[in-house]
C-alpha cells in the first residue's frame, strides 16, 4: 500500500508519473478500490463526528444493526459512484470527443482522485461555509480526473475538464432519475 499512497500523492499533485504508473500497473485498480472504500468510511466518520460529540459513537455504530446498514450503504454508494462515474466518463470521451479511452485506466484515475473529496472534512474547521469545501473538493477532483483523461486520450486541457464536468452532470441526472424509480 506504500506505493499506492506515493502514487496518490503524485496524482493529487498532478504529476504525470502517477498516471503512467496507473496505465501500466493492473494492481492499481485494486488500490483505487481500496482508496474509494476508505474515503467513503472517512466521510461517514466525519459526518458522524459533526453530529455526535461522544467518543464511542463509531463503536456503537459498528455494533448495531442500523449502524452496519449505514456503513454498508455508504460503502456501496462510493463503490457505485466509482464504477458509474468512470463508465459515464468513458462514454463522454469516446462518443462526444471521439477520443481513445480505456475503462480500466479511467477506473484507476477516478479511484485515485476520489480522496480529494476529503477536503470537505478539513475546510469547515477553518470556519468557511460548507459550500466552499464542496467546491474546493469538487474542483480538485475534476482537476485530477481531467489530468488523467488528458494523459489517456490526448485531449486538450479544456476538453478533458469539459468531459469530466459533463460526466458529473450526466451521472447526477442519472442518479436523480434512478432514485425516483426506487
Amino acid at each position: 500500500m506504500g506505493e499506492a499512497f506515493r502514487r496518490l500523492l503524485q496524482a493529487v499533485r498532478l504529476e504525470r508519473d502517477a498516471f503512467v504508473w496507473m496505465d501500466f500497473n493492473d494492481r492499481a485498480t485494486a488500490d483505487a478500490l481500496i482508496l474509494v472504500l476508505f474515503t467513503s468510511l472517512f466521510q461517514l466518520a466525519a459526518d458522524l463526528g459533526q453530529v455526535a460529540t461522544e467518543a464511542n459513537t463509531l463503536l456503537r455504530l459498528a455494533t448495531s444493526a442500523s449502524g452496519i446498514n449505514l456503513i454498508f450503504e455508504v460503502v456501496v454508494q462510493g463503490f457505485f459512484f466509482w464504477l458509474g462515474f468512470a463508465g459515464v466518463l468513458l462514454f463522454v470521451v469516446r462518443m462526444l470527443y471521439k477520443a481513445p479511452a480505456k475503462y480500466p485506466l479511467l477506473l484507476r484515475v477516478v479511484g485515485f482522485a476520489y480522496p480529494t473529496l476529503l477536503v470537505g472534512i478539513f475546510v469547515p474547521s477553518l470556519g468557511l461555509p460548507d459550500v466552499v469545501s464542496f467546491v474546493v473538493g469538487s474542483l480538485w477532483f475534476i482537476a485530477v480526473v481531467a489530468h488523467g483523461v488528458r494523459y489517456e486520450s490526448d485531449l486538450g486541457t479544456a476538453r478533458s475538464c469539459g468531459s469530466v464536468a459533463i460526466a458529473l452532470v450526466l451521472l447526477t441526472v442519472a442518479r436523480a432519475i434512478l432514485s425516483g424509480l426506487f
